[in-house]
């Protein structure tokens, strides 16, 4: 779940490079333990606000951002589906 996480975490950030990114990404998948402990050890802090965003509290806030579509969206589609 942690691993998972940190490939997210990675892959969100805008404020990384592309080849810093990839680094890690390599790191993450093909070294997993080692790799996903040394990134949340050494990752550089997340940027207090986002551009065209809102504060960014962290991971948490995120996965609760995009929990909530998944769960809008799902709702509208069987609505719709109940509805024909």
């Amino acid at each position: 779940m942690i691993w998972f996480f940190a490939i997210v975490d990675v892959i969100g950030r805008r404020d990384l490079g592309w080849f810093t990114e990839l680094v890690w990404l390599f790191g993450i998948i093909f070294v997993p333990l080692l790799g996903t402990f040394i990134y949340f050890l050494v990752r550089p802090a997340i940027p207090a606000v986002r551009e065209n965003g809102p504060p960014v509290a962290g991971m948490l806030y995120q996965l609760i951002t995009c929990t909530k579509r998944a769960i809008r969206l799902t709702q509208s589609t069987s609505r719709n589906a109940h509805a024909s």
